[in-house]
């Protein structure tokens, strides 16, 4: 067998031009069970008391073929391509709606959630000029924008037109132009900092209470804390109509002006603080963090270095139109993907069985055409991480394999190397082994 190394010693041997590609086991190193496919498949209704399934490929794969032998072969019964169609969209549809009924809506809602637990995680990434990765979930994404920008896009702008404002005169025209954006872009961080800690400042404040009455009787007073963990069940959902209603009264209403200058206040002094971190990690760190979107939407034409090879679930796609889903103020991202799935929208995911037919749902999307194409003309050293190279998913072996340009390859394994993923790479002499288990 090969080497197993550490992944210190593969650390120390990377140099440049360095892509990874992740997962499952990448996700699930996070120690959260909504990682684990094993775990969303046990809680699919249609799936109840099936134990032995483990892989929604295969399952679908398996019921399919079934189906088929117990079918009669007549003119008179549905066509068997039809039936194959619904039972992949029927079970494509309930594994992704449980994957979000599991799925926490936030990095902060993972259990034993650590700020400092994501340095490992950070200074991994920092090794890579590409990121691929064949999961679904949104913690690729979560981390990626924690560690740029803390998910606030203005938050930066803001930092680099200070930074640019302090090296110029404050007499000059360039000047004037770049506070005019300054100012526009501080607004908006004040309004974003101000939404993002409304909820916080509620239930601290002893000034705001939740009052039951009947006409102008007082039945019950609780504080927004003591309300919200014993009465309100779904306060999450009211906060936004207070905040809108604090908001439209707090020019007319003197009480409400001091409360919005104390909010403002706050918010400029959490602005310092978040951009002190900005600063000390734009400087430590060098990751390329460009997920082709500008906005929310994707172009082939857009800078690209994080590729969601079988889509993602804050992805969707419109037609042709590959579209990145957010959070919208007061919504965290994964309740806003949920919003867009109630209007009809798809989540764009490659579940398909074979990967024959992963390959011909990649070609059916642009977005995932182009990340496909990509991976397949990688150079340099490749590391992987979280994957298991089973049979479904061939594609990515064989690309790795057939990859001439790589001179490297870095294929993790957990504790030691399994038969399949000595199989997939018994005739590549470029592949050395590492151990994953102690990384994170």
């Amino acid at each position: 067998m090969a080497d197993f190394l550490k992944w210190d010693e593969v650390k120390n041997q990377l140099g440049s031009n360095c892509t990874v590609i992740l997962g499952n086991g990448f996700s699930r190193s996070y120690c959260n069970k909504a990682f684990n496919q094993s775990e969303i498949l046990q809680h699919m209704p249609f799936l109840q008391g099936l134990t032995a399934i483990s892989d929604i490929e295969k399952s679908i794969e398996q019921t399919q073929k079934k189906v088929k032998e117990d079918l009669p072969d007549n003119n008179k019964s549905v066509p068997k391509v039809i039936i194959d169609r619904w039972i992949k969209s029927l079970l494509h549809k309930e594994f992704i709606d449980t994957m979000y009924d599991l799925m926490p809506k936030s990095l902060n809602d993972i259990e034993n959630f650590d700020s400092d637990k994501l340095t490992k995680y950070r200074d991994f990434f920092n090794c890579f000029d590409k990121v691929f990765t064949l999961n679904y979930d949104p913690l690729l994404y979560w981390m990626l924008m924690r560690f740029i920008n803390y998910g606030d896009k203005e938050l930066v702008d803001y930092s680099d037109l200070k930074e640019q404002m302090n090296a110029i005169a404050e007499d000059s025209k360039e000047y004037t132009k770049l506070k005019k954006k300054f100012d526009t872009t501080n607004e908006k961080c004040i309004k974003s900092v101000r939404n993002e800690m409304f909820p916080v400042y509620l239930k601290e404040n002893k000034d705001y209470k939740i009052d039951i009455l009947c006409k102008t009787e007082v039945l019950l007073e609780k504080s927004i804390a003591e309300a919200e963990g014993k009465i309100l069940g779904g306060w999450s959902k009211v906060i936004p109509e207070v905040y809108q209603a604090f908001e439209a009264k707090r020019a007319e209403n003197s009480t409400l002006n001091e409360e919005s200058d104390k909010l403002d206040k706050i918010a400029s002094t959490t602005i310092e603080s978040k951009l002190e971190s900005v600063k000390h990690n734009k400087e430590a760190m060098k990751l390329k963090i460009r997920d082709g979107f500008i906005s929310d939407n994707w172009n082939q034409e857009n800078d690209q270095t994080i590729f969601y090879l079988h889509g993602a679930l804050h992805l969707i796609e419109n037609n042709d139109n590959t579209i990145k889903v957010t959070k919208e103020d007061f919504q965290k991202m994964i309740e806003t993907v949920k919003k867009k799935w109630d209007e009809g929208y798809e989540p764009l995911t490659v579940l398909e069985s074979s990967p024959k037919e992963k390959v011909a749902r990649i070609k059916q999307s642009p977005y995932l055409t182009k990340c496909f194409d990509d991976f397949q003309n990688i150079s340099g050293t490749l590391v992987t991480h979280g994957l298991s190279f089973m049979s479904s998913d061939q594609h990515i072996i064989d690309a790795i394999n057939n990859n001439s340009n790589l001179e490297k390859i870095y294929v993790g394994c957990y504790a030691q190397p399994s038969e399949e993923i000595k199989q997939a790479f018994a005739n590549n002499n470029k592949v050395t082994f590492f151990d994953t288990s102690k990384m994170f």
